[in-house]
């Protein structure tokens, strides 16, 4: 039984690294895309492609964050708008082909989900979030 356990905990353990090693280098293309990118706008902008690959760690909201703040320094920096929304924009085009194309044909590759169990926990969850959402009562 320990063998056996011992076995599942290492499979699992090697899953989990394969997942968030190829998370990083996923992410590492997708700072240097920015940087690149935001470079060919103006060149002092290649830090803020960095900073798009860290934000990416943080789930659902670093990505927006980071383009919203490149959307303040460009507004705050260029005179020109077709300048001050091609920062932005080139970012929201990295951040959609990454989150919804590259991330999941690449990481279904290496992780097989079972259908059911994907569907069956979906359910649960949006069924936590509904009676989550329906005790909570306004004070007033």
């Amino acid at each position: 039984m320990r063998v056996r356990l011992a076995r599942m905990m290492r499979d699992i353990n090697e899953r989990v690294g394969h997942y968030l090693f190829s998370l990083a280098v996923i992410y590492s293309c997708v700072a240097v895309v920015a940087a690149v990118a935001l470079a060919l706008l103006a060149s002092q902008c290649m830090v803020w492609g960095a900073v798009m690959g860290l934000a990416s760690f943080v789930p659902f909201i670093g990505p927006p964050v980071v383009i919203g703040l490149v959307a303040l320094v460009a507004m705050i920096t260029f005179d020109d708008w077709p300048l001050i929304v091609a920062a932005p924009a080139a970012l929201l085009v990295i951040h959609f082909t990454e989150s919804q194309l590259v991330t999941p044909a690449l990481v279904s590759r290496r992780c097989a989900l079972n259908t059911v169990a994907v569907f069956a926990t979906i359910a649960l969850l949006g069924w936590m979030w509904g009676r989550s959402a329906r005790s909570w009562r306004c004070p007033c």
